[in-house]
């Protein structure tokens, strides 16, 4: 009895800290914010679950991806934004996409949630971007939901 006691409170003790945790990220104000390099953004991408998630529609979609990634970015110190882009690819076929910014160290960089990929891009309205993943993208309207800066 005195064995299963002491792992219920080690499991209660441990759910508090991430519940905690996870408090904090939502409802909290960043603080002691750090800027990573882009070599940081890289390797902590590589330890980031967040791109192993299964794509499904609609239930969990690139604006889901880019939101989870933003949070996780801030349990590290980071300000990540959440960025959209509504438009059109070089074949035509519309593209409506959430993905990340995150300002480093180097610059602005843009990260693509679902595979990882780290980019810079100038996006704005009325222009052609390469976007990893999708090729080349015009972009309609480029909305920031989330400020990297």
């Amino acid at each position: 009895m005195r064995v299963e006691y002491d792992e219920l409170t080690q499991n209660y003790v441990r759910l508090q800290s991430e519940y905690q945790k996870l408090h904090d990220v939502l409802y909290e104000p960043l603080e002691n914010r750090t800027t990573p390099t882009k070599g940081e953004l890289e390797d902590w991408l590589r330890e980031d679950p967040t791109n192993l998630l299964n794509y499904s529609f609609p239930s969990f979609v690139c604006g889901d991806f880019a939101v989870m990634l933003s949070m996780h970015a801030k349990l590290k110190g980071w300000r990540m934004g959440v960025v959209g882009v509504l438009g059109h690819k070089q074949d035509g076929s519309e593209f409506n996409h959430a993905f990340n910014a995150i300002m480093c160290q180097e610059g602005l960089f843009y990260v693509e949630p679902q595979s990882d990929e780290v980019f810079q891009a100038n996006i704005s309205d009325g222009q052609w971007y390469y976007h990893p993943d999708f090729g080349l993208v015009y972009v309609d309207v480029y909305v920031v939901v989330v400020l990297y800066e």
